[in-house]
């Protein structure tokens, strides 16, 4: 490759703090909280290297054990343009190393973009050099989803204890979250459970009001959803449903002047995933967590046990249950198939062969698994109780039977009395954490 390198006269002076060489290769996320994909960033080789700048004011909230960087340049090749990339705090320290400034590449780009120290200085020459084609960053593709990775795993094992052996050694070394400890997992579980529990009530809110009012129009609909979600304060999202969607929305009608309004809508619908119950809270998908996979550290990856049986190791485990949430392939397709789980990182579809292929990306996708406990809470609490779960409430308790309480024992039917009464232990914890997040965290990891 021809290009031109530029000798400047430095007359600066430079914090090196913030930049560092990279002395082994590492992996990055390219995007913010999307743990599915990744991108390999090459160590230095001689001469060339590969130049990072630590951005501390962009470290991403929704990663506590999380940094975020600059892609300077990478094998002595400058960046175009500069991106800022996440990693992990743990393995970008041992990676790389303070930069000297003096080893500095500095093309005018660089300073332009990137070091905001340097002062704009003119070139005293200009040298052509014929140099060979820089390696190429390219994201590091996922063929195969974790859910057959480890279906293929399980195939080579022959007998349960080989097969429990190989899926240990496979989680220790591959988790998403093999880094951050049990309370950090705990953390960004109760964080992204209250970001996504507000984004249902507001997306039912707006969907809602928008069909009472006639509103069609794609433009209308965003501006809806936008002066819901500026006009409400924090205490009413998080008490947005079916009971205060028609308050909500006649302010939005008074703002606009619109006449009409339809009120049937504002009731409770067990087959619109819209339609918000009054009992939805966060920590009931918190807690549905902490009953699932507390014993796994919260591992987002987890499969059921029944992998490891004699059908598992033939690929085709007796239970597909797996992830924070422990669903089973056949409930997440019968919800998907009708409509009641609409993920917002998912097309809605009712092709089964789409869902399937869906299903098994939620084994690394933590905000997938936490969205579908929410939609699926949020039916049972809204369908009818069976004969049979009032019975098995009884079993346990003798006051009022509550919406919630119908809906975790659905959940779960087989350990309903166990199941039932760790919720209810959770719960308390998480009332007397009374909206302290690090608390409601300390809730889940005990």
């Amino acid at each position: 490759m021809r290009y031109f390198i530029l000798v400047f006269a430095l007359s600066f002076s430079l914090n090196a703090d913030d930049i560092y060489i990279l002395e082994k290769s590492i992996n990055v996320l390219p995007e913010a909280k999307n743990f599915r994909k990744d991108e390999v960033i090459p160590a230095s080789t001689g001469g060339r290297l590969s130049v990072l700048r630590r951005v501390a004011n962009q470290d991403p909230k929704w990663w506590p054990g999380g940094i975020a960087i600059e892609i300077v340049s990478v094998n002595g090749q400058e960046q175009r343009p500069v991106r800022v990339v996440y990693i992990a705090k743990k393995w970008f320290e041992r990676a790389t190393r303070s930069g000297d400034v003096a080893e500095l590449p500095n093309p005018q780009a660089i300073q332009q973009q990137v070091l905001t120290a340097l002062t704009p200085i003119l070139p005293a020459c200009e040298i052509e050099v014929n140099e060979p084609e820089p390696p190429v960053i390219r994201p590091v593709a996922l063929n195969k989803d974790t859910y057959s990775i480890l279906a293929d795993l399980v195939k080579t094992t022959n007998s349960p204890r080989t097969c429990q052996n190989a899926l240990r050694r496979w989680y220790r070394e591959n988790s998403m979250w093999k880094d951050y400890s049990r309370e950090q997992r705990s953390q960004i579980i109760v964080d992204r459970a209250h970001s996504i529990a507000t984004k249902i009530r507001l997306d039912g809110l707006s969907n809602t009001c928008a069909r009472a009012l006639g509103v069609s129009n794609p433009q209308e609909k965003s501006q809806l959803r936008s002066f819901m979600e500026s006009n409400l304060s924090e205490q009413q999202k998080n008490q947005i449903s079916v009971l205060t969607y028609e308050e909500h929305c006649r302010r939005y009608q008074r703002s606009r002047g619109i006449s009409e309004i339809n009120t049937s809508y504002f009731r409770e619908v067990v087959s619109n995933p819209d339609t918000i119950h009054p009992q939805f809270d966060s920590s009931l998908a918190v807690c549905i967590i902490k009953r699932e996979v507390s014993s796994t550290s919260f591992d987002p990856h987890s499969m059921n046990y029944s992998f490891c049986e004699q059908r598992g190791r033939s690929g085709r485990p007796r239970s597909t249950a797996h992830g924070l949430g422990q669903f089973t392939q056949t409930t997440f397709l019968s919800l998907r198939e009708a409509g009641l789980m609409p993920l917002s990182s998912a097309s809605s579809t009712t092709n089964r062969t789409e869902n399937r292929k869906i299903f098994r990306e939620m084994s690394t996708d933590p905000d997938m698994q936490i969205e579908s406990i929410f939609h699926y809470l949020n039916y049972l609490m809204k369908a009818p109780s069976s004969a049979r779960i009032r019975h098995m409430h009884d079993q346990v308790y003798s006051d009022r039977f509550e919406d919630w309480e119908k809906a975790v024992i659905s959940y779960d039917q087989d350990r309903a009395s166990d199941y039932i009464r760790g919720v209810h232990s959770c719960r308390g914890c998480m009332a007397k954490a009374a909206g302290d997040r690090t608390a409601e965290a300390a809730c889940l990891s005990r």
